[in-house]
């Protein structure tokens, strides 16, 4: 579970929040304490608006001053890349629910 709210992550490359000092020192370690939660909602399921928080955390990180650096790019490919496999097991779950529920209607 993070320390902090997914606000204070995504407004720490800003400059703004109590996040800020550590994104600037050595933000990799928000990326990983963001990875980490990704990782844990995996086995959790996830709705549309959890997932959108996900790709705008990752499109954040992308856009940062520190976006150059190895580091984030790889935090923000991979944050992008672990929303996407989330949102093919929503849509899977969203399929198997639709099918669940017109197995008994009638076909014409």
């Amino acid at each position: 579970m993070l320390e902090y709210t997914l606000d204070n992550y995504i407004n720490a490359p800003g400059g703004e929040g109590p996040l800020k000092y550590q994104w600037k020192d050595k933000p990799h370690r928000l990326v990983y304490d963001l990875v980490i939660e990704l990782k844990e909602l995996q086995s959790k399921r996830l709705t549309r608006e959890s997932l959108k928080q996900l790709y705008t955390q990752a499109e954040e990180l992308s856009k940062s001053k520190d976006a150059h650096t190895l580091p984030v790019k790889l935090a923000a490919f991979k944050l992008g890349l672990i929303a996407r496999e989330l949102e093919i097991e929503i849509i899977k779950e969203e399929i198997g629910t639709y099918n669940e529920n017109h197995k008994s209607v009638p076909k014409l």
